[in-house]
């Protein structure tokens, strides 16, 4: 995976032998608490599917321009959260999605959930015992910042991966 954040978080997914870590203010940390924290409400395009979300205060979004990422999200590249799969919640439509199986470039199976109705990507997940482990054993997952029923203001204060996201703002009007 070819990422624009070499974070603390990114350098460890990418690290080969990677320590049992859990989510802390967008950060993994060693600690079994999050800071604080809000819970967002998100949904597909059409509507039909819905979740709950529960993120540090301020999350950080992550970038990434990998191949998969970029043909995911029809997108130059994928703004995403990193966060423990006990964060996210389906609340309705569960029966309106699929998912999608393709073999990452780490040999493993990674899955892609899209609504059936209007193929929006709702959430993903790569299973490797690594991505497993991580999050005190609960495990990871992503979803994509679009899906959030919030506004471009809240986003755009948010913490980004690092400079290539204002390189990249700039093709995007934020008001």
């Amino acid at each position: 995976m070819k990422t624009a954040n070499l974070s603390i978080l990114q350098t460890f997914i990418l690290s080969s032998s990677q320590p049992n870590l859990e989510y802390v203010n967008s950060q993994p940390h060693k600690s079994s608490r999050m800071s604080a924290e809000k819970t967002y409400t998100g949904s597909c395009l059409c509507g039909k599917v819905t979740y709950s979300v529960t993120l540090p205060t301020p999350p950080t979004v992550n970038f990434c321009f990998c191949t998969h990422c970029r043909k995911s999200s029809a997108s130059l590249f994928d703004a995403y959260f990193f966060i423990p799969k006990t964060a996210f919640q389906i609340t309705s439509g569960k029966e309106n999605t699929t998912t999608f199986e393709i073999k990452g470039d780490s040999g493993n199976p990674v899955k892609r959930v899209f609504c059936k109705s209007c193929g929006t990507r709702v959430c993903g997940w790569c299973e490797n015992p690594e991505d497993s482990a991580m999050f005190g054993g609960v495990g990871s997952m992503t979803f994509g910042v679009g899906t959030l029923d919030v506004q471009p203001k809240e986003i755009d204060g948010w913490k980004k991966g690092d400079k290539w996201y204002e390189e990249q703002k700039m093709l995007v009007k934020i008001d």
